[in-house]
């Protein structure tokens, strides 16, 4: 499997409650991980960690609109 670092566009936001005032903005994310599947409009990463440092060992799937 390859290793990839991908940048992306989270247009989610962050977890929790937000006040009224939270603004509404996307994060960019940056995470490495093994290409575990690839189609024409996804990517799947297996065992990455992103750049708020926590490490997953679950897949995540990042849409190809979304990289940067």
């Amino acid at each position: 499997m390859k290793l990839l670092h991908v940048e992306w566009i989270d247009a989610s936001g962050p977890d929790g409650w937000h006040c009224p005032t939270h603004e509404c903005e996307p994060s960019t994310i940056y995470s490495v991980g093994r290409l575990y599947q690839e189609t024409k409009k996804a990517i799947k990463l297996c065992c990455h960690r992103s750049s708020n440092d926590d490490m997953h060992h679950s897949d995540m799937t990042i849409t190809k609109a979304s990289i940067t």
